[in-house]
């Protein structure tokens, strides 16, 4: 499989090890996130274009784009540089498709995909919207997924804590809150122990910063999560949006990776599971403090003595159908062979 790629390009280490990525125009590194970007002249990216006119399809995905003072100054501005490569591969009979990985948080971004064929959401509760905008049924659910490549076991870190939290903290989302006054702080004030990851430390109120133990690099997460003999996640969004759906079915990359690197998961609950087909054979789930009290209790004794068994379950779902390489199956199926039948995990 062969795909070309324009404008953000979080998601390009995630799938080039099941799939080659060739960059529409040319790569920029960026301080975003880590993430690299593609843009170029429209004769390079027309170039780009023309030189894999045998790809299967344009892949752009929706994120909010870094600060144009990081783009070369002989390249297009990132927005432009898609709707660019957008045209060019119209031109060429190339399929365009494109995919939000933040919603509903970035639904204010969808208006950028008219430019696709085929529109994907990591949440199947926007897909109405995104259809009103869009004008066309072409609107599917594509959750995220980990990357066995990069998500997976590593031995125990000798300073590994009780727990370990690869994550951030908004305190205008009301589920991270949530999730903070009903499973992170009771676990703490009860004495277990925490390593915290994520973009920073600042978020977070005083009593949870001290276990904070650096920032979160997304293609880092496994060597996080060794640092931890259970995980723990508050991993769904919830954008000040969230009232207009109806609650949130988007689940983030967290879920996936965590369990991919073979950690017994501690998540606070959200409906988006149930859909994702997840079980109490594969995770942990608390929507109180009690519960999550009694859940860590029971999963470090099972992980000191061996057992794992929600933490072998959680991995080998996760294996089974929630990797990158189970989406880009259906992405293939959809773009290039007219599927129209929604993913189904329940």
């Amino acid at each position: 499989m062969k795909l070309l790629w324009a404008g953000n390009g979080f998601l390009v280490p995630l799938l080039s090890p099941d799939c080659e990525m060739i960059p529409a125009g040319r790569i920029i590194e960026t301080e975003w996130h880590g993430a690299p970007w593609a843009s170029g002249s429209e004769a390079e990216i027309e170039a780009a274009i023309s030189d894999n006119a045998d790809a299967d399809f344009l892949f752009v995905m929706n994120t909010h784009q870094p600060p144009n003072s990081e783009r070369p100054a002989d390249t297009l501005p990132y927005q432009q540089a898609v709707r660019c490569a957008a045209k060019i591969a119209r031109e060429q009979k190339l399929p365009v498709a494109w995919w939000s990985i933040e919603d509903p948080n970035a639904f204010n971004l969808g208006g950028q995909a008219e430019i696709a064929e085929c529109v994907f959401t990591s949440c199947r509760t926007a897909i109405p919207r995104y259809r009103e905008v869009v004008g066309h049924d072409r609107v599917f659910w594509l959750p995220l997924a980990a990357q066995p490549a990069i998500h997976k076991p590593l031995p125990l870190a000798e300073d590994a804590a009780d727990l370990v939290h690869v994550g951030n903290h908004y305190p205008w989302w009301p589920a991270k809150v949530a999730f903070l006054e009903n499973a992170l702080l009771p676990l703490v004030r009860a004495g277990y122990s925490l390593a915290l990851y994520s973009y920073e430390a600042d978020n977070w109120p005083e009593e949870v910063r001290p276990f904070w133990r650096g920032k979160s690099r997304y293609l880092d997460s496994a060597e996080c999560y060794r640092h931890g003999r259970i995980a723990l996640g508050s991993n769904c969004q919830a954008g000040g949006d969230i009232d207009q759906f109806k609650g949130t079915t988007m689940c983030s990359m967290r879920v996936f990776e965590a369990l991919a690197c073979g950690k017994p998961l501690l998540a606070f609950w959200s409906e988006a599971y149930e859909a994702l087909g997840f079980g109490r054979q594969h995770l942990a789930i608390a929507s109180r403090a009690s519960a999550a009290l009694e859940w860590a209790d029971v999963l470090l004794r099972t992980e000191k003595v061996g057992i794992g068994s929600i933490g072998d379950g959680g991995m080998d779902f996760v294996l089974d159908l929630h990797t990158y390489s189970h989406r880009l199956s259906y992405l293939r199926d959809v773009i290039c062979g007219g599927l129209r039948k929604p993913l189904e995990f329940a």
